[in-house]
């Protein structure tokens, strides 16, 4: 999700920037295309209204009252440039030095000529005396060091536009990194809701009622359907129970009844009675392995608080599987020990690992071994045990499938060894309870394995082995 959120930002901050840039040079080239350079727009109308109120004075007050404006419209605080009032043909009234090229633009026009003067930072303005004499107002706003301190400032020093870019990109950035959290923090809930219920749990619910677009309604499309599966669940589990509790009392009185047979019947349906109570005894085992798997999904049984050593557990197991395994040529090997101490239910967790090597021997072929390999993580918290039978494995789309009750691997083969599949999902719900996980996989040199990962306490000490 962090990929996302980054992806998101990247892009919508890049679009972003990509906006101020294409709008700044539009917006340069329009004004450009336009002859309006805002800055000289500006200048323009201020110099126009100078020119204005130079015109009145010289109308009202004459050329020293003009004078002594100019100087005081000089001073601190006053027109930006070098403001100064020339005679028609470019000569200072007032004795101040004039730029020659100033004087070359008011020469080259004769009196009567009246076409607008083009000097790039100098603005002209004509104004009259009362005899119709006619004055230039100009306002020299070139970068020359005589000039005017705030304009030079304003139009060329450097970094102003750089600065403002800089200001734009970090509101952006703001901006767009508060849109990505917006866009992306519905849909990591919704991403840690779905592996909640990949795990099992289906009471997880995703929070989005304050949002009314899409991701809420995808929010609150996904708690209608962790309703349902929770439901779906919970009804196949109390059916578990309803079944198996159900079935033992008719199975109670088909033993009793088998039983008076035997005693009444002498040799005559020996045999089909003997088959019978064979069967009662299957379907008894049955039953007791589903009210186990029922129980401990339900969480209702009590886990003892033993301290179990995985080394010591595992060699129990394998001595009495290589007892059993031993007619058909196959072996039980421990080919890794990891020193762990567990604490938990020593009796269900023996369950467990007895249901997973028994189903390894089961399926391994003939003269083969089945390898258990034990080790401790890197963390030193967490005990890993493998079991790996040397069968045909499993096919890919049924391996998830495995530890769920009635699943088998290869139907026709479970069914010719006996087995119901209810061991795995026994070992799936024991390895749960305490706080563990166990998964299968087919191994890249054939067979079956199944991992099984329990938090561990500590190390067994090896002055007590």
């Amino acid at each position: 999700m962090n990929r996302l959120f980054a992806k998101i930002f990247f892009w919508f901050w890049l679009t972003t920037i990509a906006v101020v840039v294409v709008t700044a040079i539009a917006t340069v080239q329009l004004n450009r295309s336009m002859n309006r350079d805002p800055l000289q727009v500006h200048f323009q109308r201020t110099q126009s209204a100078y020119a204005q109120a130079a015109a009145s004075i010289l109308d009202t007050q004459g050329l020293d009252a003009l004078g002594r404006w100019i100087d005081e419209l000089q001073g601190p605080g006053g027109a930006q440039g070098n403001v100064q009032l020339l005679a028609d043909q470019g000569e200072s009234v007032f004795g101040v030095e004039t730029a020659e090229d100033i004087r070359a633009a008011l020469a080259t026009r004769g009196s009567g000529i009246s076409s607008p003067i083009s000097l790039d930072g100098v603005f002209f303005d004509p104004i009259y005396a009362p005899d119709g004499e006619r004055f230039w107002f100009v306002s020299d706003m070139r970068p020359a060091a005589h000039m005017g301190k705030v304009f030079r400032w304003r139009r060329h020093t450097p970094g102003i536009g750089g600065f403002r870019f800089i200001v734009a990109i970090i509101v952006s950035g703001l901006v767009c990194y508060g849109l990505a959290r917006y866009l992306t923090t519905p849909i990591r809930r919704l991403q840690v809701a779905s592996a909640e219920i990949a795990n099992g749990n289906f009471g997880v619910r995703v929070d989005d009622g304050r949002r009314h677009d899409e991701l809420g309604d995808l929010g609150r499309d996904f708690n209608r359907m962790a309703v349902q599966l929770e439901r779906l669940d919970a009804s196949q589990r109390q059916l578990l129970r309803d079944v198996s509790h159900e079935l033992r009392s008719p199975l109670a009185r088909l033993q009793v009844a088998v039983g008076l047979a035997q005693q009444r019947s002498g040799e005559v349906v020996g045999p089909e009675l003997e088959r019978i109570e064979q069967e009662a005894e299957a379907l008894e085992q049955l039953i007791a392995q589903l009210l186990s798997v029922a129980r401990l999904e339900s969480g209702t049984v009590e886990l003892a608080n033993d301290e179990v050593v995985i080394d010591q557990l595992l060699e129990d197991i394998v001595r009495d599987a290589n007892y059993e395994a031993g007619n058909g040529g196959k072996s039980v090997n421990i080919a890794g020990r990891c020193a762990a101490i567990v604490r938990g239910d020593g009796a269900l967790l023996k369950s467990a690992f007895e249901n997973v090597v028994r189903n390894a021997i089961t399926h391994t072929q003939e003269h083969t071994a089945v390898d258990i390999t034990a080790n401790l993580a890197a963390d030193g918290r967490t005990a890993a045990v493998r079991v790996r039978d040397r069968g045909a494995g499993v096919a890919a789309e049924k391996i998830s499938d495995l530890f769920k009750p009635f699943v088998r691997g290869d139907y026709a083969r479970d069914r010719d060894s006996g087995g119901y599949g209810i061991g795995l999902a026994i070992a799936d719900a024991a390895i749960r309870r305490h706080g563990g996980t166990i998964g299968a996989y087919n191994h890249v040199d054939g067979g079956l394995c199944v991992e099984i990962a329990l938090p561990c306490e500590a190390r067994v000490d090896p002055a007590d082995t």
